[in-house]
């Protein structure tokens, strides 16, 4: 597989978050759910290139990193969603 391939997926996947963030922000007329699309989609870019598989040093690395991102995006995330919705 190509060294490329890690960071097009997150790419795509990133442009797609972020596609879908914009509709959502001008459905509901609140540019506050970018915040929250762009935490949840950059913890998620995070834990996909933490466990890719040909980019594996240390198994136990690649766990702690990714948990570290899931964990930081919900509590982000999370945080910001309930701000943005009340």
């Amino acid at each position: 597989m190509n060294a490329l391939t890690p960071f097009l997926v997150i790419l795509v996947g990133m442009a797609a978050v972020m596609t879908l963030a914009w509709l959502t922000q001008r459905a509901v007329r609140n540019g506050g759910w970018v915040d929250v699309f762009w935490t949840f989609g950059t913890g998620a870019a995070c834990v996909t290139a933490a466990l890719w598989p040909e980019l594996a040093a240390n198994v136990n690395r690649q766990f702690l990193v990714a948990s570290l991102s899931a964990v930081w995006a919900l509590r982000l995330g999370g945080y910001i969603a309930h701000r943005v919705a009340t």
